[in-house]
């Protein structure tokens, strides 16, 4: 329906998957940090101000709803400690595959999207060669982090002076919001470099490592 497949396991760099078609005379190669360590340094200085405020927004929801909480309180609820985290940790690593789902959905529908495995990189990715604009780049990159990561903190902080949630509950919450905000600095630094060097009226393409944009005739 949507033109997504799973390809399991990627053997080999990135550029093995590219397509054999060469790359247009006017096509620009997006100016990239060189390694992925660079890319998640850069992207973690982007992504750093949103954390923060999402953690001081966190401080003062929880200072007004748990006004009154004790020690005591705390200490209640400290054994479902180890529940909670175990649900938490099996929850982001399904959220994960839901990251790269959400992109490849993001995508145009008819656009041929492949989702890979990548052990090297410790982490899964979607890859597609179609053109899409800037505009279409710019929300199919950010669309996980919003969707898992801003939507859940929003709805919690509204929600939280309607439903009394127990503490660790609450904390849980936060932790994976903010856990999947910073999961997408990849996504960050590719979204910073397309507003920062793609013309509106661009598209955008990947092919192999690197992204591209081209205008098109």
């Amino acid at each position: 329906m949507w033109n997504i497949e799973y390809k399991g396991t990627l053997k080999g760099s990135i550029d093995t998957i590219a397509s054999d078609k060469e790359l247009p005379s006017h096509a620009f190669q997006f100016k990239e940090p060189s390694t992925t360590w660079e890319a998640f340094t850069i992207g973690s200085f982007i992504v750093l101000p949103v954390i923060l405020v999402m953690v001081g927004i966190s401080w003062l929801t929880m200072k007004d709803v748990y006004a009154g909480i004790t020690k005591q309180m705390i200490r209640s609820e400290m054994k479902y400690m180890v529940l909670i985290f175990g649900i938490c940790t099996a929850l982001l690593i399904v959220s994960m595959w839901i990251h790269e789902y959400i992109h490849a959905v993001l995508f145009p529908r008819a656009a041929k999207k492949e989702i890979y495995v990548a052990p090297s990189m410790g982490a899964l990715f979607v890859y597609s060669e179609d053109l899409i604009s800037k505009g279409r780049f710019i929300i199919m990159s950010l669309g996980p982090a919003l969707v898992l990561g801003i939507a859940p903190f929003i709805m919690w902080i509204i929600l939280a002076q309607f439903i009394s949630f127990p503490v660790l509950v609450a904390v849980a919450i936060v932790l994976y919001s903010i856990c999947m905000v910073f999961s997408a600095v990849g996504d960050i630094v590719n979204v910073y470099n397309c507003i920062c060097q793609v013309p509106s009226s661009a598209k955008v393409f990947n092919h192999g490592y690197h992204t591209y944009w081209i205008l098109d005739k």
